[in-house]
């Protein structure tokens, strides 16, 4: 005691009650005392050694044992760190317990603790009123997934959030590990919900990420036209995906993409197949986690049978799946799809859903009324409510014609019809009157082909409102017109008619047939 050297030498020491005592102190800065207070932080401390002379060069040595502190507020916690401890009057350095597991926690953050190893080494230095602490090689081990770590964070001693200056090289893993890293209180609940229900299976390669800024100005995001305050940008490469989108549609399988999380929001572009249907190209992305809504917009090609097949798996089922189960499709075909799924409006969000397909020569029939079409072409658009094409080019009987089909609301003209479906083409007599009973008495008396307009309407599932009668809801017709230029009738006058005189004729059928009524009429001559 009093002369120029000192030390101490201690076999052990339980260094809880000193940072007990130096929480008291009026020296240190308020917030970092209530953070003291608050976390209580301590640790064992065996083989301790310091030595050194008074006013000059000093050493310390310890092991570290169990070193911990609790979660506060935003910030983390940590149990179980230990390591060797060196230093002298410049600086400390932390040499990391390889064969000892460190819990990380982070209730608000990522909600689970992760067990992980620690192998390197870390230095830290006095800067300013604060510590510096940095590593050039930090190994990180934890359940499914591992990291090189390269960097350091800056403490100003001022009771606010570090700079953070870090980069990683990430070990391939099974993408559902990432569940466990969501910052969720920085992500809406209905995002969180989201990204654990989507992400079903596969591989995440050759992962990176870079983060430098204050964490005071998390997260980096432009505000007001300013550039951010600082950078995170994670990137990896995805292989062999499932992702689960949207409950109402199938999950995507065999996804190869490369996905960037940069500020706060995240972007993935690549190729995939959902349903049986290849998607060619795809990009998806939500802008910013804190209230963007996430957006899908893909490109396909495929055949129609296929594409046929992802719409009875798509919400479309729900309102149109028994006219979706009529139809047949075959042949080459090209689709786009986009899909804006708010994830911070609550339960009733809703998905808005648009695209485009367009038929290039394609197979079409419709089962109800044995239809058959051949070279189909045109374009087809739906939406979350339904579906229409107009106008498509289509042969029917070898005979050139036009197809329309609109299902749901914004798509059917009349909107107390769930589908209408309109066909202009030459139809022979035959085999117009074969499809109704009603007018197999006309056909010794009728030959020939004419160009014939069909057009069917069925009503939409609001025919069960309980402000609609039964019978007027659910009357479903077909409508036929022609100039019948191409069919005669061999019929007393005044019906008889030859091939070539046109007479504008009606036909109004209440389906199914056999049940209501059949009206016709045949110019000014006779109606029925």
């Amino acid at each position: 005691a009093g002369g120029k050297r000192y030390g101490l030498r201690a076999e052990r020491i339980d260094a809880g009650p000193l940072f007990a005592v130096v929480a008291l102190s009026d020296l240190l800065d308020p917030g970092l005392r209530r953070w003291l207070a608050s976390a209580k932080p301590g640790a064992v401390l065996e083989q301790v050694r310091v030595g050194g002379l008074r006013g000059g060069a000093m050493s310390v040595r310890a092991a570290v044992r169990a070193l911990q502190f609790a979660p506060v507020g935003n910030s983390p916690g940590i149990t179980g760190l230990s390591g060797e401890l060196r230093g002298d009057g410049d600086g400390l350095a932390f040499n990391f317990d390889a064969a000892s597991k460190m819990r990380f926690d982070w209730p608000r953050g990522f909600g689970v603790a992760h067990a992980v190893g620690l192998r390197g080494e870390a230095i830290g230095w006095r800067e300013g009123d604060g510590w510096r602490v940095e590593t050039h090689a930090l190994r990180i081990d934890g359940e499914g997934y591992g990291a090189d770590v390269r960097g350091g964070m800056w403490f100003e001693g001022d009771g606010t959030a570090p700079r953070v200056d870090v980069a990683a090289d990430l070990d391939d893993a099974t993408a559902p590990v990432a569940k466990h890293f969501w910052i969720r209180h920085m992500m809406s609940p209905a995002l969180v919900d989201w990204l654990d229900t989507a992400l079903v299976a596969g591989q995440v390669r050759d992962g990176r990420a870079v983060i430098a800024g204050d964490l005071d100005d998390w997260p980096f995001k432009s505000a007001a036209g300013a550039p951010p305050k600082g950078v995170f940008d994670a990137r990896a490469t995805l292989q062999d995906m499932r992702v689960k989108f949207h409950d109402d549609w199938p999950a995507t399988a065999d996804m190869d993409a490369d996905i960037a999380f940069i500020g706060n929001g995240f972007s993935v572009g690549g190729k995939a197949v959902l349903a049986d249907v290849g998607i060619r190209e795809f990009d998806a992305g939500i802008a910013d986690f804190a209230g963007s809504a996430l957006t899908i917009n893909a490109r396909a090609d495929a055949d129609a049978a296929k594409l046929l097949g992802l719409m009875r798996q798509s919400p479309l089922r729900k309102d149109h799946g028994d006219i979706l189960a009529t139809l047949g499709a075959s042949g080459p075909a090209a689709v786009d799809f986009s899909l804006d799924l708010p994830l911070n409006a609550g339960p009733a969000q809703t998905a808005r859903i648009d695209g485009n397909i367009d038929l290039r020569g394609v197979r079409l029939s419709e089962s109800q009324w044995k239809l058959a079409f051949s070279g189909v072409n045109g374009r087809a658009s739906y939406n979350q409510d339904g579906f229409s094409a107009n106008g498509l080019r289509a042969q029917y009987d070898r005979q050139e014609g036009l197809l329309s089909l609109r299902a749901g609301p914004g798509h059917v003209r009349d909107k107390g019809q769930g589908f209408e479906a309109e066909l202009e083409a030459s139809m022979t007599t035959d085999d117009l009157l074969d499809r109704s009973s009603d007018l197999a008495w006309l056909k010794p008396y009728v030959q020939g082909r004419s160009r014939w307009s069909a057009g069917i309407a069925i009503p939409s599932a609001a025919r069960s409102s309980p402000k609609r009668t039964p019978a007027a809801a659910q009357v479903t017709r077909l409508q036929l017109r022609s100039d019948l230029i191409g069919t005669a009738f061999d019929l007393p006058a005044p019906m008889d008619k030859t091939s070539g005189i046109a007479l504008p004729t009606t036909i109004d059928l209440q389906l199914p047939l056999g049940t209501g009524e059949v009206a016709i009429a045949f110019g000014q001559r006779f109606a029925l």
